[in-house]
């Protein structure tokens, strides 16, 4: 074999430990940042914490963000280099799992060796999971909502999503309850008493074994009564809703990201003063580090003196960024905040990236465990995301708005003549948004509202 050198020209993006370190402390919660901003300023001289009555500080040090009202100038902040989170190539990795359900899946997704297109399907998968585990859009959605560049059929969502419902906990991800224990069935043993006919009772007789019609389910299924015990023992003890399992945890206290309020007609964003403290770089060691000292010293107060300037520059984009997204979602949702759930429009991740000039895995960083002070309490970023619905103008409405109407319908319904599945999806359809009567009853379920023979002759309180 002969040997020979060839020149080849190529791009590659190195994540640099500044880069690195701003993408962390994006996805830190409030509670966390102060955590890590109290333990730089143990460890690094070159940092100090600004008090009241300081005076001036440097720009180049000061954390103050100015906040902006909705006519202010547009701020421009490009993290679009940042990668994708997820897949073989993450660069973020956890050693152990952490809490509650999104980070329980979403530390699953980084262990599992997908593509970066099928990871991209994943992680748009999982921003859909509601708190019960069922997925609350559909494939089309999914699909619209991937990002740029990545054209993945329904086929391959498909394919990822049923590698998603196979996560701890098993179901996840499912779309209707007979999807979630077909998948848990799935998994049983093949000799497990019962499964066979627990397999056709989970696909097509949930309603019956709801209802207690056994007989029927027999003569469906073509065998004895008896028969049908040990299937519907095991359909009994399997998991309808699979996160149930996974507490999400509450944290002792929350300390809200973002303030908004209403004065004089208008909503103003800005950042909670109290967040973390004002920083600088002290200038006497920075004087040091220039030409007070001499040899090794020198050398580790310029170390230092590098290490708090990236800080500070990470922590003011961090500011930057947060303030933009906060923005434009009071802005998007500024009825849900005077009107309520009813009022949600639909939002997606990519509808907020297009917007801010951002890279989708910036906006996700962003929204997770951040929190919102409003007139309507204190409220989780990602609460103001939900997918789309159909409506005859076209206009469409949100998965949210749509779970309030039908609290609403249920709430005003003659206990005495529930309103069925159906019926809710008629009465929706009359007034112009397009639910199928399962969809009706993946939300009532997912709101823990009984069906309508389980609410007749009592009235229920919808919470």
């Amino acid at each position: 074999m002969k040997q020979a050198l060839q020149l080849r020209i190529g791009q590659q993006l190195t994540m640099t430990p500044q880069m690195q370190q701003a993408i962390r402390l994006l996805q830190m919660s409030a509670v966390e940042l102060k955590a890590e901003i109290q333990t730089a300023l143990e460890s690094n001289v070159m940092l100090e914490a600004v008090e009241d009555d300081d005076g001036a500080v440097e720009p180049e040090s000061d954390l103050d963000v100015q906040e902006p009202e909705w006519d202010a100038p547009e701020m421009t902040l490009d993290w679009s280099s940042a990668p994708a989170t997820g897949g073989s190539d993450a660069t973020e990795w956890q050693a152990e799992a952490p809490e509650g359900l999104y980070g329980y899946l979403r530390w699953q997704i980084e262990l599992t060796p997908f593509t970066k297109a099928d990871a991209q399907i994943a992680m748009t998968l999982l921003d859909s999971i509601g708190e019960d585990g069922y997925l609350e859009t559909t494939l089309e959605e999914i699909k619209s909502a991937l990002p740029t560049g990545n054209d993945a059929g329904l086929d391959e969502i498909t394919a990822v999503l049923h590698r998603f419902q196979r996560f701890d906990p098993l179901g996840v991800g499912a779309r209707t309850l007979g999807e979630c224990l077909l998948v848990q069935l799935g998994e049983k043993p093949t000799d497990t008493p019962g499964l066979a006919l627990a397999r056709v009772i989970a696909g097509a007789h949930l309603d019956d074994l709801g209802a207690g019609r056994f007989d029927r389910i027999a003569a469906a299924c073509g065998v004895e009564r008896d028969a049908l015990e040990p299937a519907i023992a095991l359909v009994r003890s399997l998991q309808p809703r699979p996160a149930a399992g996974i507490a999400t945890p509450e944290p002792d206290f929350i300390i809200p990201d973002v303030l908004v309020t209403r004065r004089d007609g208008r909503w103003h964003v800005e950042l909670n003063p109290e967040l973390a403290p004002r920083l600088r770089i002290n200038p006497y060691y920075q004087q040091l580090a220039h030409d007070g000292t001499s040899g090794d010293d020198r050398a580790c107060l310029r170390d230092h003196l590098q290490d708090a300037r990236f800080l500070l520059k990470s922590l003011r984009s961090r500011a930057q960024t947060l303030l933009q997204v906060a923005t434009f979602i009071v802005g998007h949702q500024r009825e849900y905040l005077e009107h309520g759930d009813i009022a949600m429009r639909p939002l997606v991740l990519r509808e907020v990236a297009e917007a801010l000039g951002m890279h989708e895995s910036t906006i996700s960083r962003v929204t997770t465990n951040k929190y919102l002070h409003t007139p309507r309490g204190v409220i989780e970023f990602r609460h103001f995301f939900s997918s789309q619905l159909g409506t005859t103008d076209g206009i469409g409405t949100s998965a949210t708005s749509a779970r309030a109407q039908i609290r609403r319908l249920i709430a005003t319904e003659n206990t005495r003549q529930p309103l069925s599945d159906g019926r809710i999806a008629e009465l929706l359809a009359q007034a112009g948004l397009r639910v199928a009567r399962r969809t009706v009853a993946k939300y009532r379920e997912g709101m823990s509202i009984p069906p309508a023979s389980e609410r007749k002759e009592r009235s229920i309180e919808c919470k």
